[in-house]
Parts: structure tokens; C-alpha cells; sequence
């Protein structure tokens, strides 16, 4: 799999296809979350936080998702608490430094990427609770360019006391 701009493509398969939308459909825990009104994937909203697992379905797999798997599927699979809680904090800087050519340089002020990433893992008695957190500053080196986005995300699950069985 590789990326073309923002479109997945597998085997070579065109990532999109004008006014059909994305053909390499992008799933969270076996949730479409391509746009709805031009279906292409928003890869700001899979939470990298919590990612536990990708899966890649190579090849067309229509007879579960329909047209939007033609060339294939890319799940991302998030995780669940373990008995032990997890916290993870993850924060990075880039800075830019300035071009040689001091004529190619339009900005007064330092040009960097700053921001991080928080997850947390517990169970309470049977209840799953993963949260998650992302958020990112950049101020580019390319003029009028900028970057303010956050994200949350929470998730929940629960384990049934007993097993369901027929007598």
C-alpha cells in the first residue's frame, strides 16, 4: 500500500475515482469513515493514539463493503484496556531552520510544529474505558500556511457476565 496525495492505492489500484469516491475504503474498528460527500478518507480522524492494530485487505472486497473496497480495504484496529492501566503521553517539536538564500526567507517569526498525543487504558470491574487525545500547532515554512487541530476520542466496551449458550 502507498499513499498519493491523500489517497490510499493497493497493488497499484487507483486510490479515487472522480465522483465515485475513494476505492480503498478506510475503516476504524470496522466503521466506514471515508466523507460522505466525496468519499475520500480523512486521515486526521483515525485516532493514532489508540491504534492497537492495520489490517490491509488487498483486492476487491465489494461483497462485504460494496464499491467503495474495490481496490481493497485498510482497517485500523484500535486497542482495549488490559488489566493493568496504561497512560501514554507522546509530545514532539519540529523546528524549521532558515533557508541559505536569506531572500527565500519571508517569515519574522520561528517556523516549527509543536503538539502530542495522550492515551489512557483501564478497566473499571467490567467496564473498558480507552481515551485518547491529539493536538498540533505548525506554523510552515510555506507562506500563509498554518495548522491548528485537535482531536478526542473515547471508547467504551463491556464484558457480559456469562456466556450466552443454548439448553
Amino acid at each position: 500500500m502507498n499513499l498519493v496525495g491523500d489517497q490510499a492505492n493497493i497493488r497499484g489500484g487507483s486510490g479515487y475515482s472522480y465522483g465515485a469516491g475513494s476505492r480503498v475504503l478506510l475503516l476504524v474498528d470496522d466503521m466506514p469513515i471515508l466523507q460522505a460527500d466525496a468519499g475520500y478518507p480523512q486521515w486526521e480522524d483515525v485516532p493514532l493514539e489508540n491504534i492497537e492494530q492495520i489490517e490491509v485487505v488487498k483486492g476487491a472486497a465489494s461483497a462485504l463493503y460494496g464499491s467503495s473496497a474495490l481496490n481493497g480495504i485498510v482497517n485500523v484496529r484500535t486497542a482495549y484496556a488490559k488489566s493493568k492501566p496504561e497512560t501514554k503521553i507522546s509530545p514532539f517539536v519540529t523546528s524549521y531552520m532558515a533557508p541559505r538564500n536569506e531572500a527565500a526567507k519571508w517569515w519574522d517569526t520561528p517556523r516549527y510544529s509543536a503538539g502530542g498525543s495522550i492515551s489512557h487504558k483501564q478497566k473499571f470491574g467490567k467496564l473498558d474505558l480507552v481515551t485518547g487525545g491529539y493536538y498540533i500547532r505548525q506554523e510552515s515554512i510555506n507562506d500563509s500556511t498554518w495548522t491548528r487541530r485537535g482531536r478526542i476520542n473515547i471508547g467504551t466496551a463491556t464484558a457480559s457476565p456469562t456466556a450466552f449458550r443454548w439448553d
